[in-house]
């Protein structure tokens, strides 16, 4: 099974992104616009910790390790302005910053790892950067360079409030993914 954990965005946010995504698309050249993966709005998630492939008995212990609810308390996460990865080169990812409720996602996020210690996986090497993924660049797409997606400042995307973790698993095929959430886990009520 393929595993990741997550932060779910509540369906007023999510409407709200996708006005903007749309907005940015009708201002992109065309051709640079199709060079792109558009994330659909249904799949949008910030990941916390991706497992990956694991076995199903591994994937059972991952699960009833998220399934109990988590100490931290439901905070407010509010995106700022899209960004790219990497931040210099040809860029791969089209992205969201998250402008406020990063520090509590970091924690949170902490809290997933600290969870899964001993759990057999391949670890993220790189730092955790809470986002938002709207689009990937297209393998072997040419012509989509840094200065061609200029100016993609958006009107204020707004937020939500974050109370709990899912666990999902990840269906690829070649339609792209699909995301069934396995175990959701809530956080304390209250900011």
């Amino acid at each position: 099974m393929r595993l990741f954990t997550a932060i779910d965005i509540d369906g007023t946010l999510r409407e709200r992104i996708a006005g903007a995504v749309e907005c940015m698309r009708a201002r992109m050249d065309p051709t640079v616009a199709d060079r792109l993966a558009w994330v659909k709005p249904e799949s949008w998630h910030i990941t916390l910790v991706f497992v990956g492939e694991v076995p199903d008995g591994v994937a059972a212990d991952i699960a009833e390790r998220i399934a109990a609810p988590f100490d931290s308390s439901a905070f407010r996460l509010v995106f700022g302005q899209p960004a790219l990865f990497p931040p210099r080169g040809r860029p791969r990812v089209l992205w969201v910053r998250v402008e406020q409720g990063s520090e509590q996602l970091a924690v949170l996020q902490q809290s997933v790892v600290a969870r899964l210690e001993g759990v057999p996986f391949r670890r993220e090497v790189r730092p955790f950067t809470p986002h938002l993924t709207l689009a990937r660049v297209r393998p072997r797409s040419s012509g989509v360079s840094r200065d061609r997606l200029e100016d993609l400042r958006v009107d204020r995307l707004g937020g939500c409030t974050i109370d709990h973790v899912t666990l999902y698993r990840s269906h690829l095929s070649s339609k792209g993914a699909r995301y069934a959430p396995l175990v959701r886990a809530q956080l304390r009520s209250g900011t």
